[in-house]
Parts: C-alpha cells; structure tokens; sequence
C-alpha cells in the first residue's frame, strides 16, 4: 500500500544519509583534504551509488581503515550492497558505496 511504500522511502533515505554522513565525516576527521567530492546517482542496474572522493592521503602513506569504515562495511553488506575503497599513488582516496534500490534490505 502507498503508506508501507511512503515509509520504505523514508527509511531509505535516512540510511543513505545516515551513509552520506559517515563518509563525509570520515574524509573531515581524518585526512588533510583540500578537495572533497561527493557524489550521489543511480547506475544501470539501478542501484544506489555514493561516491566520495578527497586529495587528503599523504603520497605514499597508506590509508587506514578504522572502527568507522568496518563498521560502514559491514553495514553496506548487511543491506546488500559493496564498498570499494581505491587510493592512489598522489594521495586521492575514491570510496564507492553501491546499495540496490529495489530489492535490498533497509
């Protein structure tokens, strides 16, 4: 019915938020980013992607994944999406969140 269809909506998008925020939070707390990029879209198989990107990685230290990232992890699994986490050799770390918008959990 449209009131379960309503709430479903609600709830997706206060855990997309909930996301959204802890990645941002994560690029402000712990890197020296000039640049921070955030992105949200849909892809062709229609899932959910957030994208965050920042310059704030020394060059050649490694990034550190934390009791926040785990945790943001093992969320994503749980709703049946993926995170990839990519960093490159000049200091970008590029953080992909995928979470399907029909069929996942919430």
């Amino acid at each position: 019915d449209l009131h379960s269809l309503r709430r479903r909506q609600r709830q997706m998008c206060i855990r997309d938020s909930r996301i959204m925020k802890e990645l941002l939070n994560n690029a402000f707390k712990h890197s020296n980013a000039e640049l921070i990029e955030l992105r949200l879209y849909l892809n062709k198989r229609s899932d959910i992607v957030l994208s965050i990107k920042n310059d704030g990685c020394e060059k050649g230290a490694e990034y550190k994944i934390g009791w926040g990232t785990n945790s943001l992890e093992e969320d994503v699994r749980n709703i049946g999406g993926k995170i990839v986490l990519n960093q490159y050799a000049n200091g970008i770390v590029l953080i992909i969140v995928e979470i399907p918008l029909l069929g996942g959990n919430i």
